[in-house]
């Protein structure tokens, strides 16, 4: 969706954290690998064999130093789309996001702002599918 307005830096940066995001339940579903096979597509990268490059706290603290504003807040949107994915947004899920939104210093009004969008993305699309199948 917003991808390929991040960095190429940052564009792999998103991948280590989609990784952990996706693991952090203990379940690493297909519909995640999906969603982020179709993610590297639009940002034009490989999917590095589902493998992180950088720990999880250097993810973070090279984009909170590097990454401007707007490719955190794409960032956090996109990583919130993921959690989204399976439409269920776990404890352990929520926890990461949360965790994500404190180490890149994202504003707490920020942070709940892009739930609510992505939470009516999704609800919307299922109400449009269940729509179409009638």
């Amino acid at each position: 969706m917003l991808l390929m307005k991040l960095s190429d830096k940052s564009k792999k940066y998103y991948l280590d954290l989609s990784l952990y995001l996706a693991k952090s339940d203990g379940f690493f579903s297909d519909i995640e690998k999906k969603l982020i096979d179709t993610q590297c597509a639009e940002m034009g990268i490989d999917n590095n064999d589902y493998t992180e490059e950088l720990s999880f706290e250097e993810v973070c603290q090279t984009i909170r130093t590097s990454a401007t504003n707007n490719e955190k807040k794409i960032i956090f949107i996109e990583l919130i789309s993921l959690a989204f994915v399976d439409e269920e947004f776990t404890d352990e899920e929520n926890v990461f996001v949360e965790q994500v939104r404190r180490l890149l210093e994202i504003p707490e009004e920020v942070s709940e702002q892009a739930i609510d969008i992505i939470s009516n993305i999704v609800k919307y699309t299922k109400t449009l599918e269940d729509f179409v199948e009638w």
